[in-house]
């Protein structure tokens, strides 16, 4: 089981040794390590496996990471993987996002259509969120095609449904009095 507490202690540490500036940089950095490893079937291994010590993954990351990240995050993810955190490593860089977030003030916002939407429409509804909320997002576009036309945007635990089956329940609530029947539900 992971320990919240202690993941939340490395990505605020990390935070707190980084200036404006470096906060940027690490940011970036993180994101680009999460990346590869994400892409890496063999990095993932190599961070779950406990047969490995420590000095070979250092090693390892090192000459992965050296040459396109900072000095402060590849010190922090040696500190890491000295400390046997790398189990962690995923989440930490999740909660370093999350205060990165709450420091620029920026919200995850996760929107769901029923089909992909191109940038140009994904920027304008992202702007139309930002506008109604006053705060930059971070955007998380999924597609759902059960939702059959319109878009779902959650924002922290407020969901909007504008979608067309949310539509059609409603309808259905509206002329029967009643909620629509999962039978019916599920062949929408």
């Amino acid at each position: 089981m992971v320990n919240s507490r202690i993941i939340k202690r490395y990505a605020l540490a990390l935070m707190k040794s980084a200036d404006d500036v470096s906060v940027e940089q690490i940011y970036g950095d993180l994101a680009k390590v999460s990346s590869i490893i994400g892409a890496s079937k063999d990095l993932k291994v190599l961070l779950r496996s406990p047969a490995i010590e420590y000095r070979k993954k250092q090693a390892i990351f090192q000459e992965i990471f050296k040459p396109i990240i900072s000095a402060a995050t590849l010190d922090f993810i040696m500190l890491l993987l000295e400390k046997k955190r790398e189990i962690m490593f995923k989440e930490i860089i999740a909660a370093f996002k999350q205060l990165y977030n709450e420091r620029h003030n920026i919200q995850t916002t996760h929107i769901t259509s029923a089909a992909p939407l191109d940038n140009a429409l994904q920027n304008q509804i992202a702007a139309a969120v930002e506008a109604k909320i006053n705060k930059k997002i971070d955007a998380v576009f999924t597609v759902n095609p059960n939702l059959k036309g319109g878009i779902i945007i959650t924002i922290g635990d407020i969901t909007y449904d504008g979608s067309v089956r949310r539509q059609l329940e409603l309808l259905y609530k509206q002329m029967t009095g009643k909620d629509m029947p999962e039978n019916v539900r599920s062949a929408i």
